[in-house]
């Protein structure tokens, strides 16, 4: 399971300083409850391969964590940012479906307030996940919870913002993470990126099912990226280099941050897999 951590930040970089708090931690999952969750995720080689032609992400939340949508600073739609770095993550190449409205979403009302452990979200998964992989469609699951994240340790980690159980292709949005930050026009920009990061550890980035083909792999963090402009990269290196990310790539709207890394090994795996 991977983490996604989102500390205070302060009004003057706020979002130098939302990404430059983005960090993750990863264990491997056998807990119980994971066996019955609705559906595991497909392998790497799987869903880059030519058969794999849909990529469905289903958003459920629950009450007071509803995700953010519509407009957002200068985004029109804050779900751009998730379309257009799903398109590049696939190159364009594959159907990718997921609801940018709350009409679109499931929300839980019978999940509360809470702290929740990894094996918490995998029941909500196994009781409220409709969809499921085919062979020619991959199924994720999303779910925004208005709650902290506890660790298996049972210590509760209020900075937390989200967590992915990778072998079972789901996410967790811990909402209250987000919403502590005091600048509220940056939340969904950090909401988004805490998805993104997690949305590149389901998929199989960086070494973990999807093979690497340069030496950009932050072995000493878990799947993580060398490079500081890339969002799977596991914290940026002081306020200077957070600064200089976010100039380059925020600046305008739906840019892409997945390094150009860990999209070429998309791309190379991806090539290896089409039928000669």
């Amino acid at each position: 399971m991977r983490l996604l951590r989102f500390g205070g930040i302060s009004l003057g970089i706020a979002l130098a300083s939302a990404l430059a708090s983005l960090s993750c931690s990863s264990s491997s999952d056998g807990s119980s409850g994971s066996s019955g969750t609705r559906a595991a995720k497909v392998d790497a080689q799987t869903l880059f391969g030519p058969n794999v032609t849909n990529v469905d992400i289903e958003v459920d939340y629950a009450a007071g964590a509803a995700p953010y949508v519509g407009t957002g600073g200068q985004y029109k739609d804050v779900w751009n940012l998730f379309r257009t770095n799903t398109n590049a993550l696939f190159d364009g190449k594959k159907d990718i479906s997921f609801p940018n409205t709350l009409e679109g979403m499931e929300k839980l009302d019978d999940v509360t307030a809470g702290e929740f452990t990894k094996s918490d979200v995998l029941a909500i998964a196994k009781t409220h996940r409709q969809g499921a992989s085919t062979a020619a469609t991959a199924s994720f699951y999303v779910v925004f919870l208005d709650g902290k994240f506890k660790d298996d340790a049972g210590t509760v980690l209020p900075d937390v913002t989200s967590t992915a159980i990778a072998d079972k292709g789901v996410i967790a949005i811990f909402k209250p993470a987000i919403t502590a930050n005091p600048n509220s026009a940056i939340a969904p920009l950090v909401e988004q990126s805490a998805l993104l990061h997690q949305i590149g550890h389901v998929v199989g980035f960086v070494n973990n099912g999807v093979p690497l083909n340069s030496e950009h792999h932050d072995a000493a963090n878990g799947a993580h990226c060398t490079n500081k402009a890339c969002i799977m990269n596991v914290a940026f290196e002081g306020a200077e280099a957070t600064v200089n990310f976010v100039a380059k790539s925020f600046t305008a709207p739906d840019p892409v941050i997945f390094g150009q890394e860990c999209l070429s090994d998309a791309r190379i795996l991806e090539n290896k897999l089409l039928p000669e």
